[in-house]
Order: C-alpha cells, then structure tokens, then sequence
C-alpha cells in the first residue's frame, strides 16, 4: 500500500501495510507513466504515497490537471498527515474507502491507463477463512490459486478487471512473487495477459521497522501476451533506467531469479580474481583488501541470497561462570575418590574440543561434572571436607565465589538449546542440544527466540557451516595466538545465517553433514551445507566458489598461511 511512514509498526504487522518510500514511488511512476493525460488508479493507497509521485511525474510530462485523473480506493485509509494532506489535495476528492473486493465497486468502477499499487504483504494463515471465500469469490481467475496464497496475489489478479486494454500495471511486491508455489500462477497470468514485463530485484530492505524486500513490477502493454521478459537487481532503487537481463517464458514461469543471480554471479567472477590477486601481494597488504572485497560478499549474502544476522532468531551468550573450574568442575573418576555423589552434579562441557558433529552430545561421552552444592543445606561428612578443601585454596576469596551468597553454591544453571565455538582455530560451528548438557563460559550457548521453529533452527545449523557464514566469522572475530579465532557473544549476533525461508531441510544431507563433521572432515561438510543452502537460495555454484574462496583467503591468512 501506499502508505505515509509516519503509521505505526501495529498496523503493519496486523495488515501487512508497508509505507512506500517516496524514491521507490518515484521509481514505479517513473516506469510506469510516460504521457500526460492519463488516469491512474491505487486499489490500495494508503496515505497516497504512489499517487502522489503519479501526480509529480504527469506534472513533469506537462499535463495541467493531473490530479482529475488519479483515483483511490482503500479499506482502512490511512490517516493522512500535514504536509501530506497539501499534497493529496489535488485528487483527495477521487480517494474512496471502499473494499476493492467488493461487487459493487467493480460493476460501478471505470477502467484505467495505469494501476500502481503497492498491495498488502498479509499471508495467508493471517487471512480469516470467510475472507478469503469472499475474495476468491470476487476475483476472476482465483481458483488458479492455492488456498495459502498471501492477499498480495488476489490483489495483482484482481488489477486487471480494471485495467484499460494496452494499459500498464506496476506494484512493489515482496521477493515471494519470484520464488514461491502460489505465485506461479499469477506469474503465468502476467505473461499471458501483457506484451512486456520487467522486474527489478532491490536487494536493500527498503521498508522501515520491516525484514520484507521489494520486487518493482511492471507489466505494459495489456492484452497481448508477452513478447519479452526481463529482469535485474539493484542493492538500492535505481535512479536511472534499469537495463533488464532478457529471460523466457519458461525461465519466468520455473526460475525467474536465474539471471540476477547470474547477475551477481559475474560480480563474484571480478571479486573472485581481485582476492587472488590480493593473494601474490604482501601480508599487510592482503589483509586490508580481503577484507573489504569479503565485506561486498556478505552484502550479496544478505541482500540477495536471503542470509540474515544470528541475533534476528537467537542471543548468544557466554556458559556458565565458575570462578574457579578446577573446583567446581570434576571429573567423574574424582567424584567416586572424594566421596561425591554423582546425583548433584550436572554433564558440562569445558572445551570447544568437544563439539565434533551437528547433536550427539550423550552424557556418557562427557566425562566433566559441574559441581552443584546446595545453598541451605549445610555440607556434612566428605562434602564438608571438600568445602574447608576450597577454603584453604581460597576458593572462597576469588571474585565470583565472593559474589555469591554461599560462595560453594553455583545457583543451577539452565542448559542451553544449542552450542557454538568460542574460540577455535578451524571453523566454528553450531550444536544442537537436546539431552540439556550444560558448558563453562569457553563455549558459546546459543539461545533460540520462540517463534523460531525446529525447521529454522535446524537451517540456522546448516547455514553456520556454509562459507557466507564462516566469511562472516572471519570479519567478526580477533585472530589470538596460533591462529586462534576468538568471536565474542555480541560479535556473533552479527554472524550471518540462512533460516531456509520456509523450505524443508533435507534430512539426508543434514545427517551427511553430522556424519562428515565427526569424522573430522570439516571442508567436505562445508561443501555439503553450501550445496543444500544453494538449492534453496538458487544461487550458483560460481557464487558460492567465491564465498569459499573468500573464506580460505582469510583463514589462510589468520593461520600465517598466506604467502
């Protein structure tokens, strides 16, 4: 919808409503206008966002009464602020709350040269049932869709009972007009109703408070069936004319994100031999370049491959602290020599060492014991002989012993959901924890938000194998002694990640993946990770070659491999 940006975050999130930046405006009238005298239509303009930027470009071409001929409908209008009302002004008159759904407004309603619109992004569970009746009732054309298609794509059929023969349709559309089941069928629609069509892929999120990013559509043309098709990415909304990659009917209708990723592919090519080049200079010199040309890569990574920061789904944090682990933490060999029933003390890891696969983390293979000495209960026989044993150690003296309220007492920590390397000098990764294992502060714990499912978390894993990930690693963390890669908790929230938008893991390749990392091969479990996350995000393999490239560069490096 077009919408002010001054609207609140509640209402986009119950509606789907986004406001409509005003160079994204521009940007849709710019393409989609280009003679004056025209009439324009937004069944969904919000604050007018769209029609105003209409009313700007018909008043560039000369028209003198632009605003006779710009027309809205909307269900909950939004409320329209000053300044914005001044401008509105010349159409405010031809602006209705009205259902563009409804049977009335299509049998009253006129047909028009160009509809913009930029629609609301609901999802279908987020629709209720009788509405979804009512509009797939109303729309001609709906039973091609599935019945969880999201609301923009009634919208987008719906336009062209409204639209004028030869006219034009532009919308911003969420990225899932390109690579989701239901919109197939409205992509095969398009192709079969305009002449011309033309996508441009905006990799920058250009929506306030909002993870959605924009597809600028324009179909032109209407009534005739497609003669080409084209498409491009741009990181920001361009400000000249796009220069379209030309793609079939079929390419459209299968897999119309190829050619941006093809796009980008020979981006990564220049990137690609940049690095090697970067590869024969001096140390010092590798060093500042790898690191910018890695930083492009992760702008690709999020922008057009989908990954996003680890803090987006968990926070990351240290284990538990001790104080003094050569005495709060034991092996089980010398709880049976102390006396120390084995009933209160808890598994706990003590070294990444230990996170060899994806999730077997069995208590039989955890030799180390956390210690949990109850608070009120006073130590009597062997226990009371280990508490006057730290005492004369000065256990009791160090600083977090003292902080507590019985320095003995570790209050019981909570296992965490998952692991990740603190500290390593390969490649850190992440550790499914489900028997509740618990770990000092030398590992990371990872603490999923609620809504993220066990199929994202699961792509979350995966995604932390692939070389996007460890690039990331690489930039966020401090090289230590030896090589060592140190990434600190608020460091790794920023770690980019793939949640798998939507799509099942494939379960032969994440037990591949578990299988390769306990047997210590971790490049070919990378390769795995980085092929399973490819299939979703389509990018190529030229692409991801790069990302490996970039990550092997930089770890060279850390490790004094580099020439």
């Amino acid at each position: 919808m077009s919408k002010s940006a001054s609207s609140s975050s509640r209402r986009r999130l119950k509606y789907g409503a986004f406001a409509t930046p005003d160079d994204l405006a521009r940007y849709l009238a710019r393409l989609t206008i280009g003679s004056p005298g025209i009439s324009v239509l937004d069944p969904a303009y919000g604050a007018g966002a769209l029609l105003k930027a209409a009313l700007e470009r018909l008043g560039q071409l000369g028209d003198r009464n632009p605003g006779s001929r710009l027309f809205g409908y909307d269900i909950r209008p939004w409320r329209i602020l000053a300044p914005d009302r001044k401008a509105v002004e010349p159409f405010r008159r031809n602006l209705e709350k009205a259902d563009f759904f409804s049977a009335q407004l299509r049998r009253e309603s006129m047909v028009y040269d160009v509809i913009l619109m930029n629609p609301p992004f609901i999802r279908h569970h987020k629709i209720p049932d009788s509405t979804t009746r009512r509009i797939r009732k109303a729309v001609d054309g709906s039973g091609e869709l599935p019945l969880y298609s999201n609301m923009w794509a009634y919208f987008m059929l719906h336009s062209l009972s409204f639209l004028r023969k030869g006219g034009t349709l532009g919308a911003v559309l969420p990225w899932s007009v390109l690579y989701a089941n239901f919109s197939i069928p409205v992509r095969k629609r398009l192709a079969l109703s305009f002449g011309s069509i033309g996508a441009t892929v905006v990799g920058k999120r250009p929506f306030a408070d909002a993870e959605e990013r924009a597809v600028v559509l324009v179909c032109s043309e209407f009534g005739t069936t497609a003669r080409e098709i084209g498409i491009c990415y741009s990181r920001d909304v361009p400000e000249d004319t796009p220069e379209y990659r030309k793609m079939s009917a079929d390419v459209w209708l299968s897999r119309p994100l190829e050619p941006v990723l093809e796009q980008l592919a020979s981006s990564s090519v220049v990137i690609r031999e940049q690095i090697a080049a970067t590869m024969k200079e001096s140390q010092t010199a590798q060093a500042g370049k790898s690191r910018t040309l890695a930083a492009r890569l992760l702008a690709t990574a999020r922008d057009a491959l989908g990954f996003k920061r680890l803090g987006d789904f968990a926070k990351v944090s240290i284990g538990t602290v001790t104080g003094a682990n050569d005495y709060f933490v034991l092996p089980k060999s010398e709880l049976t020599t102390r006396g120390i029933p084995e009933g209160i003390t808890r598994p706990i890891l003590t070294s990444g060492r230990l996170l060899s696969d994806l999730w077997n983390l069995r208590e039989i293979n955890i030799d180390q014991r956390l210690l949990l000495l109850p608070e009120k209960k006073v130590p009597d026989g062997k226990m009371e002989a280990y508490v006057r044993l730290g005492r004369k150690r000065g256990i009791n003296k160090r600083h977090h012993p003292q902080r507590r309220r019985t320095w003995y007492s570790i209050p019981e920590p909570s296992p965490p959901p998952a692991f990740m390397h603190y500290m390593t000098k390969e490649m850190p990764f992440m550790v499914m924890n489900p028997d509740g294992v618990l770990s000092t502060n030398s590992i990371h714990q990872v603490w999923f938000k609620n809504e993220v499912s066990k199929e994202q978390r699961k792509w979350i894993q995966v995604s932390a194998l692939t070389s996007v990930f460890q690039v990331s690693a690489e930039l966020a963390g401090r090289t230590y002694g030896g090589g060592v890669l140190k990434i600190e908790p608020s460091s790794a929230s920023g770690l980019l990640v793939f949640d798998g938008n939507g799509a099942r893991v494939p379960m032969e390749a994440y037990r591949k993946i578990g299988r390769l990392l306990a047997a210590g091969e971790r490049a070919a479990a990378m390769k795995e990770a980085n092929t399973a996350v490819a299939q979703v995000t389509k990018a190529n393999a030229e692409l991801m070659e790069c990302y490996a490239l970039c990550f092997g560069a930089l770890r060279d490096m850390r490790l004094g491999l580099a020439d």
